[in-house]
């Protein structure tokens, strides 16, 4: 099997001069490995990838649980299994042919809610406000390290 290299950064469009981010690691995640097919119906209208977490069956990727009034976890945020960037030490500029890169430093998480099919726009004001809270906890998180 040939082992591929893995990017992560950030290329500098040659053109615009804006910066692009840049992530084969993403290649690997499940749908985009098994082939496409049209008429195949999608997984998670029929199973919640989370139910482990958000039942409390599981709390082994779990990074930040926020409960309600009641004590009930209403908001969780994991590690992403695909995440466009990695935590690395401090990038710096290189270059690259006609690209000037950085290699990608940051985190990808993924933010679950216990209501998965309630739109934000539907969330209570309560809720609203925990989930800024979990946004604000984990960006200090991140910030310490």
């Amino acid at each position: 099997m040939k082992k591929t290299h893995i990017i992560q950064e950030f290329r500098q469009d040659i053109f615009t001069q804006e910066w692009v981010l840049v992530s084969t690691k993403r290649n690997s995640r499940p749908h985009t490995i098994a082939p496409h097919h049209s008429n195949t119906s999608n997984i998670s209208k029929l199973v919640n990838p989370f139910a482990s977490i958000v039942f409390g069956k599981s709390s082994e990727h779990i990074l930040l649980a926020m409960p309600d009034d009641d004590g009930t976890n209403q908001i969780f945020v994991v590690a992403n299994a695909y995440p466009l960037l990695n935590s690395i030490s401090t990038p710096k500029v290189q270059s690259e042919g006609p690209y000037n890169t950085i290699a990608g430093k940051g985190m990808h998480e993924v933010v679950i809610y216990r209501e998965e099919h309630t739109p934000i726009r539907s969330f209570s004001l309560k809720k609203i406000q925990l989930m800024f809270q979990a946004f604000q906890k984990r960006s200090l998180a991140l910030m310490r390290h």
